[in-house]
């Protein structure tokens, strides 16, 4: 169960998909490339170039949590877009309804007839 409510902020890093990476690592690029704090107990969602793959960094309570969350095949994550129907790239915050819709609501790949 995720331990985020809607008081946290959520911020969705675009362009990082590299999900061998762990809790020190994710949090370096959330510190080096973002320019944020990873231990100020915000929520940062990272997401596979494929979207079947996401995971969570949060800092709490002097402890990292580290979500990852997976879906099989056929399934995967929807994809968030900027305004203008871009990928998004950099950090954008977005909120606990956006990110409950990202993880309950798995998107279908193909159909088949």
């Amino acid at each position: 169960m995720l331990d985020i409510n809607q008081s946290v902020r959520i911020y969705f890093v675009g362009g990082f998909t590299d999900m061998r990476c762990g809790r020190y690592t994710l949090s370096n690029v959330v510190k080096n490339n973002l320019g944020l704090d990873p231990y100020d107990g915000s929520a940062f969602v990272f997401m596979s170039r494929d979207h079947r793959k996401c995971k969570i960094l949060l800092f709490r309570d002097h402890m990292y949590r580290l979500y990852d969350l997976a879906f099989e095949h056929g399934y995967r994550f929807m994809e968030l877009r900027d305004t203008d129907g871009g990928r998004l790239t950099g950090a954008e915050e977005i909120t606990y309804n956006y990110l409950a819709a990202l993880v309950g609501c798995p998107a279908r790949t193909q159909i088949r007839l």
